[in-house]
């Protein structure tokens, strides 16, 4: 129910954000309809198997694994878009795994 709240609160955000720099806020067109209906039943999934890790493995490690998509995002985009990885880069993905670690031993 947390999820769902936080989901609330950042669209009020956005709505807000783009009311105040009076930017278009009109509807997409149609043919935009079905990624962003893809879109939105990928995150409301998401966020059922959010809280259903929670409930099954706590909350600890839940976010350690949630934590950890940064890494996968970086780790990813260097395998399909081909995007240079530099030093800072690999120093996060370093402590990620670490942390990772750490969290998982206990």
């Amino acid at each position: 129910m947390a999820t769902f709240y936080v989901e609330i609160g950042i669209a009020v955000f956005v709505f807000f954000y783009y009311l105040l720099r009076k930017r278009d806020i009109s509807l997409p067109a149609f043919g935009h309809c079905k990624q962003i209906f893809l879109r939105s039943c990928l995150g409301f999934l998401g966020a059922i198997l959010l809280n259903v890790s929670v409930e099954n493995i706590g909350v600890v490690l839940t976010s350690g694994v949630n934590a950890s998509s940064p890494m996968l995002q970086i780790l990813l985009s260097y395998l399909i878009l081909k995007e240079k990885l530099n030093l800072p880069k690999y120093i996060a993905i370093i402590l990620m795994v670490a942390g990772l670690v750490i969290v998982a031993i206990g």
